[in-house]
This record gives C-alpha cells, sequence and structure tokens, in this order.
C-alpha cells in the first residue's frame, strides 16, 4: 500500500537522449521505491510515450511506515539525494546519486518480506539518521542549496513542530554524517502539523495545523540571526586588557580568572555584564563590541547588577555592602552604603522609577533608595539621594521575606514587593511612619517565588517559577485586599511579562529559554541555553544573552514568527456551554476556551484558553449568573472556576477524582448557604463506572462535599439533569433507558455530616436500543418533556408525569443515518444533529393522540463527528471536529 510519493523531472541530456521521471514511492510497510520511466513526445500530436519503467533501489531501514519523501534537485555536481520520514519517528537522507547505473531491482516476487526492521537489500545508501521528532513525522522537504556542501531540509509532524535540519557532506566516513536539527518551531496546539507551504526566495514558511492555525515564520531571518558565542579571552583581547590580575603569576589557579557574573539589558542595542574579577562591559549588537566601562576591586568575586533600561544607567551592589549608580555612558559612578549598620555583601538589587531596593542576606530591614538624575547637567547628575527604611512584610513565626521582584506604582504611590514563597507586600510611600511598615502581605503564588510584579490599569499582573500568572485588583485603603481576577498555568517557568500589543510571557522549559504570546497561545521564540540554572537577561523582542560553559551567548528574539489565523482547538470539541454572549469549548487536546461570537462575521473570537485539565473534557456548564463554570473529564476531573470575562478565569475548587474513571454528564443547581453572597451550587454527577455522586460546592471555601452517592446499574453514564421542578435527578446512559430518582428536598442537602444513599427510582423508561448520546430536558405544556438523539439513530420524545410516575415515548427512527448527538430546542422547533453531518429541524405539537413530530428542514454541516451544539445570541453553534455557526430563523 503507497502512502508517500515524490516525483522529480529529469531532462534529456547526452546520456540520456529521452526526458524521464524518477519516482520515490513509500509504503505502508516501512520500504521506499525508487523507479524511473523515460518519456518519448511525439510532437506532432502533444502525446507523451511512456516506457517500461525501470526500479532502481528497494531501500529498507524504517521501522515503520513512510509517510513522507522527498528527491533533491541535482547539487554540487551530480549528486541527488532522498530523505524519508515515518512514524519511528526518524529522519533518513538517501544517497542514490547512482541510480543510472544501479542494476535492475527485481519485480519483488522473490522477497516477501516487510521493510521493518531489514538492513538495506540492494542499492542506495543511508548516509545519515536523524532523530528530534516526539510523534509521527508526515513531511520532510529539501529547500534549494545556500552553500557549498550544506544541505538543509524542513519536516513537520504530530508532536506540533516543524524542524529544519542540515547535513555537511564533506563530513568523511561511511554512515557518519550527522543530520544535525538546526531549527524547532511550534505555533500549533493540540495535535498534528497537517499542511505547510515554503517561499524559498523571501525565507517563509506557513504551516496548517489540525487546531485551525495558520502559522508564518520568516525561518531565513531566524537563522542569519543565531547566537553568537564569546569566551571571556575573546572579550579582553577586543578590549585590550589581560585576564590575569597585574603582578600575578600566569600559572596562578584557576579560579582567579575571570568570568562572566551577571548581565542586564540596557536598550534595544546594548546590555551590560559584570565579570568574577570586578570588571564591569557593555556589548553593543550592532558593532559586535565588547567595551570596558571599569573595574572595581569591591566587584571581584560579588557583584549584583540591575539596570533601568532605555537610561543608560545601572545598579551595582558590592561584597562590602555598598550600593552604587553608573552611567555606562559617561562613566559617572555613584556609591553609598546600602544599609545602616550592615556592611556584608548586598543580597539583592531591585530597581523602580529610581528607586533601588537592596537587602541582605539575612534581612529583617530592607533599604529603599530614591534619587532624581539632573539632565540639565552634561554629563547628568544625581541629585536628592534619600534613604528609606523598610519593616520585613515577614509575620511573627514566619520565614523571612526574600524580595525576588519589585514594582512601584507612581500614580497610587504604592511599593509592591514579591517574595521568594510567594507572597505580595505593599507599602505606602507617602506615609510618614519611619521605619516603613507594610500596609498588606498576602499569599499570590504558593510553592515558589514571584518572579515579576506588572503594573496594570486597573492592578497589576504577577508571575512565578511555579508556572503561574495571575491578575489581581487591589481594593482602596485602609483595608487593602488582594483579589485574583484571572489566574493561568502556562506550560513554562515563568520568570518575567511584558505587555506592548499584547500580553507576552518568558522562561524556561527544559533546556530551552521560551517567549510565549499569550494572547495568541503560541511560542514566539525559543532558545536552547540548556535550562535556568545560569546568569541571562532578556529585551523583549530584541535579544536573550546568557552563559554557558564558560562563554556569554547572544541570540536575536525578532518577532519572526506570527499567527495569520488563530484556529480553535487541535482536536474534537466534545462539550459547549454558553451564558449571553460568552462561550466556553472543552476538547479532547485537555484545553478549554473561552471565546464570544462576533455578532457580524459569525466567527469565534477567542479570550482564554486554560490548560489545567490533564485528560480530555467532555462536559461544561455555566451557573445561572455565569459567574461560575464548571468543567469536567476523564480521570473524574471536576473543576469549578470563578469567571468574570472572557479574558479573566480563575480555578477556584476542584473535586475529588478517580483515574480510570470519566465524567461525561453533570448538572448544577444553584442553593442556598453559600457565603460571602454567593449561592452554594448542588451537583449531581454520573461516571463511567454507573457511580452517581452528588456534591455540595461552597464558592466561599473553593470545597466540594459530598452529600449523596448511589448506582445507577451496570453501565456508563452519559447524560444526568434535575428536574425542572427540583424534585427529582433524570439519569441517562449506554443501556438506552430514562431513569428518575426522586429528590424530596435538595436545598437540605448542602450541610450533612454523612453523604445520605441514593434513592428508589421512581421512573424507569427505555427510549432507546442503545446510547442516549443527546439530551434536552424542557418543561411542556402536560408535564416534564425530555427531547434524546440516540445511537440507534432515532429521535426520542419523551413526556414525563413525576407526580404520577408515569413517562410515554415517541420515536422517530432512523432520524439520521448514524448517531444522532446533539439536540437543542430552537425557539418552537427541536434541532438534531448527528455524526452524519446533518442538521435536522423539527416540529413537536401535541395533540389529542400524543406527541406529533414533523420533520421541516434540512442541511448539512462541514463539521464532522457533531458532538453537541448550543444557541448564542440567536445563532446556533456546533461543535465537533470544527464550529459551525448557523443562523436560527423560524426555519433554519
Amino acid at each position: 500500500m503507497l502512502y508517500s510519493a515524490h516525483l522529480l523531472y529529469l531532462a534529456a541530456d547526452a546520456p540520456n537522449p529521452r526526458g524521464r521521471v524518477l519516482v520515490a514511492a513509500g509504503t505502508v510497510f516501512g520500504e521506499i521505491l525508487l523507479w524511473s520511466v523515460a518519456i518519448t513526445p511525439f510532437p506532432s500530436s502533444g502525446i507523451h510515450d511512456l516506457q517500461i519503467p525501470k526500479t532502481h533501489y528497494r531501500l529498507l531501514g524504517h521501522e515503520g511506515s513512510i509517510f513522507g519523501v522527498n528527491i533533491s534537485p541535482k547539487c554540487h555536481g551530480d549528486k541527488y539525494y532522498l530523505a524519508s520520514c515515518s512514524d519511528d519517528r526518524t529522519i533518513r537522507i538517501w544517497d542514490i546519486s547512482q541510480f543510472d547505473s544501479s542494476p535492475p531491482t527485481a519485480d519483488g516476487s522473490e522477497i516477501k518480506r516487510t521493510g521493518f526492521g531489514h538492513e538495506l537489500t540492494r542499492g542506495g545508501g543511508c548516509i545519515s539518521v536523524g532523530w528530534g521528532h516526539g510523534a509521527r513525522i508526515w513531511g520532510v522537504r529539501f529547500l534549494p542549496v545556500t552553500e557549498e556542501s550544506l544541505i538543509e531540509l524542513l519536516s513537520i509532524s504530530e508532536d506540533l513542530t516543524s524542524r529544519f535540519w542540515t547535513f555537511n557532506l564533506e563530513q568523511k566516513g561511511a554512515g557518519s554524517i550527522e543530520l544535525k536539527n538546526t531549527a524547532t518551531y511550534r505555533l500549533h496546539s493540540g495535535k498534528h502539523i497537517w499542511s505547510y507551504a515554503l517561499d524559498f526566495e523571501r525565507g517563509l514558511l506557513a504551516t496548517g495545523g489540525a487546531d485551525g492555525r495558520i502559522g508564518l515564520i520568516h525561518y531565513r531571518d531566524d537563522q542569519e540571526s543565531r547566537e553568537e558565542a564569546w569566551d571571556m579571552d575573546s572579550v579582553l583581547a577586543q578590549i585590550g586588557d589581560s585576564r590575569e590580575e597585574p603582578g600575578e603569576p600566569s600559572h596562578k589557579d584557576k579560579k582567579a580568572h575571570d568570568a562572566f557574573k551577571e548581565y542586564a539589558a540596557l536598550d534595544n542595542d546594548c546590555f551590560a555584564a559584570t565579570t568574577t574579577r570586578g570588571r564591569v562591559l557593555t556589548y553593543t549588537l550592532s558593532q559586535k563590541r565588547w567595551n570596558l566601562v571599569g573595574q572595581w576591586a569591591e566587584l571581584k568575586g560579588w557583584s549584583i547588577l540591575a539596570s533601568w533600561e532605555d537610561s543608560g544607567l545601572i545598579a551595582l551592589g558590592d561584597r562590602n555592602g555598598q550600593v552604587g549608580v553608573l552611567d555606562t555612558v559617561s562613566k559617572r559612578e555613584w556609591w553609598w552604603q546600602s544599609m545602616a549598620g550592615e556592611s556584608g555583601k548586598v543580597a539583592g538589587v531591585f530597581l523602580g522609577s529610581y528607586y533601588i531596593l537592596t537587602t541582605a542576606l539575612s534581612p529583617t530591614i530592607f533599604s529603599l533608595h530614591s534619587f532624581k538624575m539632573d539632565r540639565s547637567k552634561s554629563p547628568s547628575v544625581l541629585i536628592d539621594r534619600e534613604t528609606l527604611s523598610l519593616h520585613s512584610p515577614a509575620r511573627a513565626g514566619e520565614t523571612k521575606f526574600l524580595v525576588t521582584s519589585l514594582a512601584v506604582n507612581q500614580e497610587t504611590n504604592y511599593l509592591l514587593l514579591g517574595s521568594r514563597a510567594g507572597t505580595l507586600g505593599i507599602y505606602d510611600l507617602s506615609s510618614t511612619v519611619r521605619p516603613l511598615w507594610a500596609l498588606s502581605h498576602t499569599l499570590v503564588h504558593p510553592t515558589d517565588a514571584i518572579t515579576s510584579i506588572l503594573l496594570l490599569k486597573p492592578g497589576i499582573l504577577t508571575t512565578s517559577r511555579n508556572g503561574e500568572y495571575s491578575h489581581l485588583s487591589i481594593s482602596s485603603p485602609p483595608n487593602i485586599c488582594l483579589t485574583k481576577t484571572h489566574s493561568l498555568k502556562p506550560s513554562l517557568v515563568i520568570e518575567g511579562a511584558g505587555q506592548l500589543d499584547n500580553l507576552t510571557l518568558w522562561g524556561f522549559r527544559g533546556k530551552h529559554f521560551m517567549v510565549i504570546n499569550q494572547a495568541s497561545q503560541h511560542e514566539a521564540h525559543s532558545v536552547e541555553c540548556g535550562g535556568a540554572h545560569r546568569a541571562w537577561t532578556y529585551r523583549l523582542n530584541e535579544y536573550f544573552v546568557w552563559t554557558k560553559a564558560g562563554k556569554s551567548h547572544i541570540a536575536r528574539t525578532y518577532p519572526r514568527r506570527k499567527l495569520l489565523q488563530s484556529g480553535l482547538h487541535g482536536r474534537e470539541v466534545k462539550s459547549i456551554a454558553t451564558h449571553g454572549d460568552l462561550i466556553a469549548t472543552g476538547a479532547e487536546d485537555t484545553l478549554l476556551h473561552l471565546s464570544t461570537l462576533s455578532p457580524t462575521s459569525g466567527e469565534l473570537c477567542l479570550g482564554t484558553v486554560v490548560g489545567t485539565h490533564t485528560t480530555g473534557i467532555h462536559a461544561l456548564q455555566f451557573t445561572p449568573s455565569g459567574q461560575y463554570l464548571f468543567s469536567a473529564g476523564g480521570a473524574g476531573e471536576l473543576l469549578a472556576w470563578r469567571v468574570r470575562s472572557v479574558n479573566e478565569i480563575v480555578l477556584r475548587g476542584a473535586c475529588e477524582g478517580w483515574s480510570d474513571l470519566r465524567v461525561e454528564g453533570f448538572d448544577l443547581l444553584p442553593v442556598g448557604g453559600g457565603g460571602g453572597g454567593e449561592d452554594g451550587v448542588l451537583l449531581a454527577i454520573g461516571y463511567s463506572d454507573s457511580t452517581i455522586r452528588l456534591y455540595y460546592f461552597s464558592p466561599s471555601t473553593g470545597t466540594f462535599n459530598l452529600v449523596m452517592k448511589g448506582t445507577y446499574k451496570a453501565c456508563c453514564i452519559l447524560h444526568i439533569k434535575f428536574l425542572p421542578s427540583n424534585d427529582g435527578i433524570l439519569v441517562a446512559g449506554t443501556d438506552g433507558y430514562l431513569s428518575i430518582y426522586p429528590l424530596s428536598d435538595p436545598c437540605s442537602l448542602t450541610s450533612l455530616p454523612h453523604p445520605l444513599p441514593l434513592p428508589r427510582k421512581s421512573v424507569e423508561k427505555r427510549v432507546h436500543q442503545s446510547s442516549i448520546k443527546a439530551l434536552k430536558v424542557v418543561v411542556g405544556a402536560n408535564g416534564v418533556c425530555v427531547y434524546t438523539g440516540g445511537d440507534d439513530c432515532a429521535f426520542g420524545v419523551t413526556r414525563v408525569d413525576t407526580k404520577y410516575n408515569v413517562a410515554e415515548s415517541w420515536i422517530v427512527p432512523r432520524a439520521h443515518a448514524s448517531a444522532v448527538t446533539a439536540v437543542l430546542c430552537v425557539g418552537g422547533h427541536v434541532l438534531t444533529a448527528g455524526v452524519d453531518q446533518q442538521v435536522k429541524l423539527w416540529k413537536v405539537s401535541e395533540g389529542g393522540e400524543g406527541i406529533m413530530v414533523e420533520a421541516q428542514e434540512q442541511q448539512e454541516s462541514a463539521v464532522a463527528d457533531i458532538s453537541a451544539a448550543e444557541m448564542v445570541g440567536g445563532k446556533v453553534v456546533i461543535v465537533g471536529v470544527g464550529v459551525d455557526v448557523w443562523e436560527a430563523s423560524a426555519r433554519l
């Protein structure tokens, strides 16, 4: 079975008077066949005659099916190469230059084995094997040759990455050529990059994924700005200085040699660095030149460095407790004792707008230094310096407050300090009390340090090494209170944040320094630096500097990657919930999306993306007020979210889970006793092991308390609903039955010392032959009406009288050609949709003989595997493998 192929036309030449087509074909059995066919043209008729094909090589070696092959154009004289990729996650390069002189290969009748696990049988040589992708590789492509002896190629994969590779033909020895991964890009989410296009002239790569995104990469510009690396000997030679101190013997111990210590960004073209021998250096990127600002004995072996960006000023802390301000342009300097009565090392230097906070190694009091720069003089002069003592925010019995970040709000005159323990202290700089005490001390990020504080309007944004960032609102004095309005946890050890057009986060993931555009949820840049434990600095959208193996490395980080289309989920959408114009969707890619619907184009406008779930999200529901959203899925996960807007969501609680269970359906009922002015929520949850559990969720504490438990049957529960009269719960599962369990007083279930058993069923009615895939409960003229869609392709209407415990059903068999997976009330009609991608509108009416169901209209949806549908602002949103938006009218 053929999985992939590539054709290359070879023009006629002296040895071959007829043109030929060279064909590489990859099969499901792991083999690659290389063959050609000669073409004889007939000019009078315009018809070409194909000669008998000739098989040149049968290439074996891959351990899986061949998903992509590509033949290179003739290069470096008379060389041809073949690249192949497979679901064994390897890329192989074959030398096929001698295919013309290869003996004919047999028709294959003598070889009945697959290609898996076998060595090369005849012809062609595998000269290189490349590893790097974490999943199946879907395609590979050679790039035009730009350098002598260097071949470049591209690959795309199921692992969401596109990778560029090179191999050098000057490497000697059979099988010894290294296929090197030179660049990796990740702009998609979920699974699969399915398509790509290359513009060789402009150096552009466009990729399309299963998430609907279209990404654009300026790969040539990116590769031309590859990192620079400087060792200390090269730096000292450039500035005309010596590695050894005057009078030191050259055989001095290696520890006496100079090395890079700290970095700080100055502007878009320059950064500063300190060394272990007390030197202060600057580097200009445009000139690729180092300059010596000065050398201080007090900075030997210990130096703390920070900068006020775009001012040319840096702050330094030394081993004797002094803090200094240095103008890197004029080389003027100002030094003073950082903390009264402290002569030890300066442990930290944290900067605000012409503020310096210094800490000692064992701080109980911090020093805040303020000053002004007199720009009327040339060079500028530091004036009006003041020092203010601050009491540590740490309360009695707590560990010391170790400062890790600082921000000064000039409008409110607040000083904000983040600590290594994840707490945030707030000081009022307008206060006349000395020393200054903290107004507030709040735990914001448990377990790890606050790495940055970004001032917003209104509120602030904090980031933490625990991978979380949070938006916080700050109440007015005297009782200052911090409230989380938004909190997410990308898969990143976050070290900082910045906001120009969009929120950008940066930090470390494994051995890579990553820059993430949080608004569009894509990787804006990545640099393999070795990990977080090293000196480094970053200038947003400009450059990243770090130390590795004793060298200073510099990489440009211009924004060369962007999304042309934002897309949605990377795998099939399994659930949707709406409140007003807010839409929540959950998918098998484990992501929860908050979106709104554009009133003009009808497109989903993406807001926040949440990646807290570890499995696919199968059920979503808002509370009637829209303040809370509950999400559930595999591993028994059920999470509660506080939602304020499409861009503001905070995790408020997590219910107990079970790794071997799934939650396919749940329902909620607001009840009293929530505290804090918010109603509590009673949740009825159906599990895949046929158990039913009722939990009470308290918004004030974020806890779930089990109040009732029982077992349905021995089948998976797919739907569970509170009846409109709140006097029972309706259950539907894979057995095709509708069952009702009575509840006398749900509000009394909010505070029970022990969970109650589930009462006996009052109603049980078989509606479908197998699974009930869709369910909608409404109040009818003669009781409760339940609309259902089944795996048996039927649409069902069931009328339930809870007073007399009676249920009657009317079935429309073969309503769809496959399972009915979505049921929705649209005006006075009922909409159904199924796996057959048909959307149908039905008129349901009650007459003397019972329920009458009449088909009204039928349309086809572009969404495959439809899973659910909801109404949003008069429109119908259908989800599955994609999203469809339909205008809802009297008739669809």
